[in-house]
């Protein structure tokens, strides 16, 4: 949806040093395990001490810099 390849790296908005890998336009790879990027998030943000319930995934994940919620508007706004 947004352009970004399989295998490619997304980094955690909080820490980028928190990675997940770009599996299909649904789905990450975190941790070794297939996450959605929300479940994949959400893991990431209450590692850091939050309780959180729900997190959306693409305010949350980063493509070159750049975050995925904004990846996209930027992209549909350019159609």
């Amino acid at each position: 949806m947004v352009g970004i390849p399989i295998g490619s790296t997304l980094n955690f908005l909080r820490d980028e040093d928190v990675v997940c890998t770009v599996k299909s336009h649904t789905r990450v790879e975190f941790e070794g395990k297939d996450h959605s990027l929300s479940s994949a998030a959400l893991i990431a943000t209450n590692r850091m001490g939050f309780n959180w319930k729900t997190i959306a995934g693409p305010l949350n994940w980063k493509f070159d810099g750049e975050v995925l919620d904004n990846r996209r508007a930027r992209l549909e706004s350019n159609e």
